[in-house]
C-alpha cells in the first residue's frame, strides 16, 4: 500500500504515480490524498490503473480517525476493498464513496458551509464575528 500526499497539482502526482509504478511491488495500491482531482485523471497515464484509488484522510490525520476512500471508472471494486481493510486495520474511520466526486464528501459540506456563511455577512445578516460564534457547539451545561 503506497499512500502519496504530495501537492495538490496534477502533473506531479502523475509523474510520481509513474515513477511509484517503475519502482514498487507490482501488486501495490497506490492511493492519493487528493481530494480536488479526479483519480481518472490521475490515473490516465498508469499502466495499472485498477489499483489506483483516492485516499483522502482528514486533517490532522494523526488525530482524525476518518479517511474518504475514492475509485475511478477503472479501479479494481477488489482494491477498493483491500484499502478500506488496511485503513480500518491501521484505526481510521473509512467513507468509501460509490464513484468519483471532486471534493469528496467532507471538503464538501465544508465548503457549503463556507458559503453560507459568506451568504449571511453579504446580506447584512450578521457579522463575522455572529458566524464564528453560531458555529461553536452549545455548552451542554447550559441546556
Amino acid at each position: 500500500m503506497i499512500q502519496e500526499n504530495v501537492s495538490e497539482r496534477l502533473d506531479i502526482k502523475q509523474a510520481l504515480l509513474a515513477a511509484v509504478e517503475d519502482e514498487a511491488d507490482p501488486a501495490a495500491l497506490f492511493a492519493t490524498s487528493t481530494s480536488g482531482l479526479r483519480i481518472t485523471d490521475i490515473a490516465a497515464q498508469a499502466r495499472h490503473p485498477r489499483r489506483c484509488l483516492g485516499a483522502h484522510p482528514y486533517n490532522p490525520p494523526h488525530l482524525m480517525p476518518l479517511v474518504e476512500l475514492t475509485k475511478s471508472v477503472r479501479t479494481d471494486n477488489a482494491v477498493m476493498e483491500t484499502a478500506r481493510e488496511f485503513y480500518v486495520a491501521v484505526g481510521k474511520e473509512p467513507i468509501v464513496l460509490g464513484h468519483e466526486a471532486v471534493g469528496f464528501v467532507g471538503n464538501r459540506l465544508q465548503f457549503a458551509l463556507y458559503r453560507e456563511a459568506v451568504d449571511l455577512v453579504l446580506k447584512g445578516v450578521c457579522t463575522v464575528e455572529d458566524v464564528d460564534k453560531g458555529k461553536r457547539p452549545a455548552n451542554p451545561s447550559s441546556l
